[in-house]
This record gives C-alpha cells, sequence and structure tokens, in this order.
C-alpha cells in the first residue's frame, strides 16, 4: 500500500468492474495533479485512465503554474502541504487571475479540520476531499466537475457571441467608437471607489459593454443624424434599453445586468426613460452606468459639436446631482477616478 508524506494511505485503485464510467467525460478533457508525493501521481494516473482524462502532473505550485500557461486542463487536483508553493498559494493564483478563475479547483489533503476547509473554499477551491479517499469517489468527482467546467465555458462562449455582437453594433457609427470600452472602465474605477466589490465590478464592465446593445433596434437614419432629434425620433431612441435588456434576457449567466441595461438612462427624480423609475428603485450599478455614459458623452465629439473639457463635463454632473438627476457620491467617485487616469479624451460619438 502506497503511504504518502502526511501519513495518510490513499485507497486501492478501483476495480474494471465499471469500465463504462468514462462516458460522461468529454473527450479530451485535461486533470492537473499537483502534489510532491511521487507514489500518489501513480495512483491518480489508474484513476485518470479509468475515467477517461487525460493526466498531466506538477509536484509543486510554481510548476503546477507553468503547466496551466502552457497547457490549460479542464480541472486541478492539488494537495495543500507542497515546498516552494502550497496549494493554498497556487489556488490563491489561480482565482485571482481572469484568465483561470472559472478553472475548477478540488483540494485533496489530508488536513481535515473545519478551518482548513472554510480557508479552501474562501480562496475559491470548488470541491475538498480528504486522505485517505475512494478512488471511484475522485472518478466520480472528476467527471461531475469537469461536465461543470465544459457547460461554464459553453456559456461563456456564448456570452462572448453577445459581447461580440454589442461591440458589432458600436462599430456601425465613428460616433460611438470605443463608448462602451471607456464606459465599462469608468464604471468598474468607480464601482471599486465606491467600495461595491468584485462581484458587482464584473457586472459593471458587462453592463458597460452591454447597455447599449439595442440599438441594434434604432434605424441607421436616427442614430446617424448629424443634430438634434425629433421627438418622434427621440422616442424611438428611447426604446432601446428594452430591445437590449430582451435581447440579453435569454441568457442565465446575463440575469446580474439586466436592471443596468434598461436601467441606464434612469434618473433619481424619476425624469429618464423608459420607466421613469426614481430613488431606490434605481440600483447602485444602474446609478454609476448612467453617470458613467453621460460623463463618456459629455467628453466625446458629436457630430454637430466638439468634445467639452473634463472640467465641463463635471460641472454638468454637479448640475445634474444639484437638479436631483444623479447620485452625488458616484459623480464624486467618478471625478475622482478621472482625475487619477488623466487620460485623453479625443473619443467620437453622439449621445442618445
Amino acid at each position: 500500500m502506497i503511504r504518502h508524506r502526511d501519513g495518510a494511505s490513499p485507497a486501492p485503485p478501483p476495480s474494471s468492474e465499471n469500465g463504462s464510467c468514462n462516458r460522461s467525460v468529454p473527450a479530451g478533457s485535461r486533470v492537473l495533479f499537483v502534489d510532491n508525493d511521487p507514489g500518489l501521481h501513480g495512483v491518480m494516473d489508474h484513476i485518470f485512465k479509468k475515467s477517461g482524462v487525460r493526466g498531466l502532473h506538477a509536484y509543486d505550485g510554481h510548476e503546477a503554474l507553468n503547466l496551466v500557461s502552457a497547457e490549460p486542463p479542464d480541472l486541478i487536483i492539488s494537495d495543500i502541504v507542497m515546498p516552494t508553493m502550497d496549494g493554498w498559494e497556487l489556488c490563491r493564483n489561480l482565482k485571482s487571475d481572469p484568465e483561470t478563475a472559472m478553472l475548477p479547483v478540488l483540494i485533496l489533503t489530508a488536513r481535515g479540520s473545519l478551518h482548513d476547509k472554510i480557508r479552501a473554499f474562501d480562496i475559491g477551491a470548488d470541491e475538498y476531499v480528504t486522505k485517505p479517499f475512494q478512488p471511484e469517489e475522485i472518478a466520480a468527482r472528476i467527471r461531475a466537475m469537469i461536465r461543470l467546467k465544459r457547460i461554464r465555458s459553453q456559456l461563456e462562449n456564448a456570452e462572448q457571441v453577445i459581447f461580440a455582437f454589442a461591440r458589432a453594433v458600436e462599430a456601425k457609427d465613428a460616433y460611438t467608437a470605443g463608448h462602451t470600452e471607456r464606459v465599462s472602465s469608468y464604471a468598474v474605477a468607480t464601482g471599486m471607489l465606491l467600495g461595491l466589490g468584485a462581484e458587482v465590478a464584473a457586472q459593471l464592465y458587462r453592463g458597460g459593454i452591454l447597455h447599449d446593445i439595442g440599438k441594434i433596434g434604432v434605424p441607421d437614419s436616427i442614430l446617424n443624424k448629424p443634430g438634434k432629434l425629433t421627438p418622434e425620433e427621440f422616442a424611438i431612441v428611447k426604446r432601446h434599453p428594452i430591445i437590449g435588456e430582451n435581447i440579453c434576457r435569454g441568457m442565465k449567466t446575463l440575469k446580474p445586468v439586466l436592471k443596468i441595461i434598461r436601467h441606464h438612462h434612469e434618473k433619481l427624480d424619476g425624469s429618464g426613460y423608459p420607466d421613469g423609475i426614481a430613488g431606490g428603485a434605481i440600483g447602485m450599478p444602474s446609478r454609476i452606468m448612467a453617470v458613467c455614459d453621460v460623463y463618456d458623452a459629455l467628453t466625446s465629439t458629436r457630430s454637430y459639436r466638439g468634445a467639452m473639457s473634463r472640467a465641463d463635463a463635471m460641472t454638468i454632473l454637479d448640475e445634474g446631482v444639484a437638479a436631483g438627476y444623479w447620485d452625488g457620491n458616484v459623480v464624486t467617485c467618478l471625478r475622482d477616478v478621472v482625475e487619477r487616469e488623466q487620460a485623453p479624451v479625443h473619443h467620437a460619438h453622439q449621445e442618445s
């Protein structure tokens, strides 16, 4: 029986009675096992073979990160106690990097205290199994976690299609070039200053990219009109938040940003559109998006006027706060973001 360094002994390799256990694993799946016990790698190789996956092997966190960079796996199974870089730091590195944050991590360790389990989940681990373990259980978890990872990847791919569509809508008009990226950037930075956290920051990024996607339903003759819109034309433009929400509604992953898309033209006094909601009915992410959208419009060139200076744009936003349109805390934080950024504002787009 193999005994690894922390004294725990793995259960015997799985029998061959269930030879069909790999039927539900997507072809080409890869699992990276990270542990400095050479003998345990042999046991895991047997499990990988029975599970129908390709095994990759590393003996510490640094080696694992290099392998992830060179050949991203579908799942990482890692011990905690290792030289050079332990499992805690490995997991923290993976989950803090946007490129690998969605990569599932299963902690496999002899440390079974509640404190260790809570710590693992707090830094982003997806599963926690203690040694000694049953190979059948590990094989089952491998299959389940890989299936979930592939589903997430499919959702991410579909989401990227929506993002590409949003950028294509923006690219139809030279006056909107770069608008969504800038609004996203302003909104994320403002939200972080307000202390809203990473989850809301992610919503603000997505909402910024997608907030004008509904303009696909607005005729180009109106979007590109080099002058003031008629009341009838503006009524058509005012439908774009609803159209955008309907476009994104079918994706569950975008559910958290639907209100941002629909409410980014609402004002605190109820004079905005499309719903005319007011005060507390407008969530903080939507308040942030509204202010950042207006700021980028004011500091961008339109077909009928040049871009305003930062100072003039902030003055108009301050006037909007006094009039009851905007959240004063949001405007204050955006001012800090802009002053820190000090980036050129030679943008070009037409506000609608």
